[in-house]
């Protein structure tokens, strides 16, 4: 997959701006050690078969193609998205839950997500109600909330959990 550059240059005619999507290109992708997907964008509309028989097209995000490309990671979210592809995990945006990203154990059209995952960076505080708010949006969707931080490249995962409230407690 080679990074679409220029594309502000582009008329919409000019033959160099044409976007294409290579069937075994997205394949390896899905097959790799490490897979990758990206975001469904819709059908091309020269190929009207091809979501039925392989997906939709797909839109890799700055830190997917930053690992496809092996570059080295830069700022938390990228050594985030890395720690997690490395673990074996597809990681797809969490945007659709207000988190960073969705965490599946597997492919996607198989697996539902398991975990969402909410980069913290820098020393930016937490405020309670951000915390009340993931908490109930990981509920909501059944799905684990992690707050993920990096420090020196290393990064930490802690699990957001709901507090249960017993009886005779105040």
């Amino acid at each position: 997959i080679e990074p679409c550059v220029g594309m502000d240059d582009c008329s919409g005619d000019d033959e160099a701006c044409r976007v294409t999507f290579n069937p075994q290109d997205f394949l390896s992708l899905r097959q790799a050690p490490c897979p990758v997907l990206g975001t469904p964008t819709g059908t091309l509309p020269s190929n009207a078969q091809q979501s039925k028989e392989l997906g939709a097209p797909f839109l890799y995000g700055p830190e997917q193609a930053s690992f496809l490309l092996g570059e080295h990671p830069q700022g938390d979210h990228q050594v985030v998205f890395n720690y997690l592809t490395r673990l074996g995990y597809v990681v797809l945006s969490g945007s659709k839950y207000g988190m960073d990203y969705v965490a599946y154990e597997g492919d996607p059209a198989r697996y539902h997500g398991f975990v969402l995952v909410k980069v913290l960076g820098g020393d930016r505080g937490i405020r309670p109600m951000d915390l009340a708010l993931w908490t109930r949006v990981g509920a909501s969707v059944q799905k684990k909330v992690m707050l993920a931080t990096c420090s020196g490249g290393e990064v930490q995962l802690r699990e957001l959990t709901r507090a249960e409230h017993t009886e005779g407690e105040e």
